[in-house]
């Protein structure tokens, strides 16, 4: 009896672990077990050792950009004026997209840019007053282009002269800026604020969409080129590139600040 059991068990078990084998895809060792994935504690941009999450740039730009220095930016002097916020709008986007130098709107209190200009805290006041303006060009500090509306001469587009050395591009692109007067008027007439507010920004860029076959005539082919590049990727604004920061350990959602101009920011992204 005895031996008949152990036949049955040496003839039997291999069946077993065989049968066993096939039903069980996963061979001893090997089978599947569950793993704990390693949470990440998010990095802010205030963290020690951390650096900002920079967001990638189409073309051939860097995306190591720093804030610009005061001789790096191109400033304009901005008031309210619908006229000058037009005109400095239109102007800084070209030259930020398609000169690719950075640029400000540098807010001055009643149009009392004088102090400014002179300490060159501002390089471009597209409409001057005339007998200012001589003074300044008399005493070596600026230079005169003309007028930023064609017809018009109570006015003068005037750019401190450090602009001459420091972005020679600039300057000739401003030497054939300059808008129909009919035309210009209309356009500033429509900025408005409140709560339907139509921004200078609105009105620049539906110009600048609209009416290649003027703005392209101020520069040249390539940076036309890198204009409607920046538009057809969606810049509706004059800052070249932003920089993401991660969310911080309070849970804040993810902050964007604009390079050419920390000032400009942005949450939500």
């Amino acid at each position: 009896m005895i031996k008949l059991t152990c036949a049955l068990l040496i003839t039997v078990l291999p069946l077993l672990l065989s049968c066993g084998s096939k039903e069980d895809p996963f061979a001893i060792g090997d089978r599947m077990s569950p793993t704990t994935v390693p949470t990440q504690k998010a990095v802010t941009g205030n963290q020690a050792g951390s650096t900002p999450i920079a967001t990638p740039t189409a073309g051939p730009r860097s995306t190591e950009r720093k804030e610009p220095t005061k001789d790096e930016l191109i400033k304009f002097a901005q008031w309210e004026d619908n006229r000058i916020k037009l005109a400095n709008w239109v102007a800084a986007y070209l030259i930020a997209h398609g000169l690719d130098h950075p640029v400000r709107l540098i807010d001055v209190e009643d149009g009392r840019y004088e102090d400014l200009f002179k300490t060159n805290d501002v390089d471009i006041v597209m409409e001057a007053d005339n007998e200012w303006a001589k003074q300044q060009i008399d005493s070596g500090v600026a230079t005169s282009i003309g007028t930023v509306v064609t017809g018009e001469s109570t006015s003068t587009l005037l750019i401190h002269n450090s602009l001459i050395d420091r972005a020679p591009g600039v300057v000739e692109f401003l030497h054939s800026y300059g808008f129909d007067k009919e035309d210009f008027a209309s356009r500033a007439a429509t900025i408005r604020g409140g709560r339907l507010a139509r921004t200078a920004g609105i009105v620049g860029l539906t110009f600048i969409k609209r009416n290649e076959q003027v703005w392209t005539l101020w520069v040249t082919p390539e940076e036309a080129d890198a204009v409607r590049e920046e538009m057809q990727d969606g810049n509706i604004g004059l800052c070249r590139e932003w920089e993401v920061y991660a969310p911080n350990d309070s849970g804040n959602q993810r902050t964007r600040v604009c390079i050419d101009d920390p000032s400009k920011h942005g949450g939500n992204y």
